[in-house]
């Protein structure tokens, strides 16, 4: 079953005073990269090339925008309707002016678009809105602390979880499996930024720690909960945080 797209509600409700409250047309514009427009849209509408549009992954407009469609539409000479529709609503505003404002963070899953070509193929970071193609499978991927989908990213970033062996659980017992233990390669920045690693338990930050090396020692003894636990590592340095493909993770019992 393919689902048509995920939207990050959380966190669009969280940067909505960045947006003008009327006459909002957001997305990921298709533009100025031309366009020979389908058959049907040229027919219709003598167009050479396809306006600057949204594609198809999802838009945001404000409530101005969507009474002016209603309105038109309701006139009595009605709009015409035809494919692609992330064409035509473009086509019905060009008369106004309406500003098309472009966001990268609107963009086809890595795995569904695989192809480096693919202009729309985006990669996932904490500030995705709005994430296209996916699939019942990818919303296992969605953080439950802030919504974020955890899929591909594009760095080369890399870590080895040391301890424990790959496919082992972690334990509370007194030993070496007590203990995670990661060592982060690639991509790092430099000594001169503050680096640190996030330990996320069952999805929801337990606690920031600082790097002084590009390793990672982490005590169970720091769980409160005594059930069992997914445990999760990711980098952030400034506002960037760099999860890994496959993710850092191992589950406790």
């Amino acid at each position: 079953m393919c689902v048509q797209a995920y939207f990050n509600v959380r966190r669009f409700l969280a940067t909505s005073h960045l947006y003008p409250t009327e006459r909002l047309y957001l997305g990921r514009m298709n533009w100025p990269t031309p366009h020979v427009p389908i058959l049907a849209v040229s027919q219709l509408y003598g167009l050479r090339e396809w306006p600057e549009y949204a594609i198809g992954a999802g838009l945001i407009v404000t409530h101005d925008v969507v009474s002016t469609v209603a309105l038109m539409q309701s006139s009595g000479i009605p709009l015409r309707q035809t494919t692609p529709e992330d064409v035509v609503l473009a086509v019905w505003l060009m008369p106004f002016e309406i500003p098309r404002l472009n966001t990268a963070h609107f963009f086809n899953h890595p795995d569904m678009a695989p192809h480096a070509e693919d202009p729309n193929r985006g990669f996932c970071t904490t500030d995705s809105l709005v994430v296209h193609y996916v699939q019942a499978k990818h919303f296992q991927d969605i953080r439950p602390s802030d919504g974020v989908m955890m899929c591909q990213q594009d760095h080369l970033l890399e870590a080895d979880i040391v301890a424990p062996t790959d496919g082992a659980v972690l334990t509370r017992a007194p030993n070496e499996q007590a203990q995670l233990h990661v060592v982060f390669k690639g991509d790092i920045p430099s000594d001169r930024e503050r680096v640190e690693a996030l330990v996320y338990v069952n999805g929801r930050l337990h606690s920031p720690l600082e790097l002084d090396s590009l390793e990672l020692r982490w005590d169970l003894a720091a769980l409160e909960d005594r059930g069992p636990a997914d445990i999760e590592v990711t980098l952030r340095w400034g506002r960037t945080e760099r999860w890994g493909t496959p993710r850092w993770r191992r589950r406790v019992e």
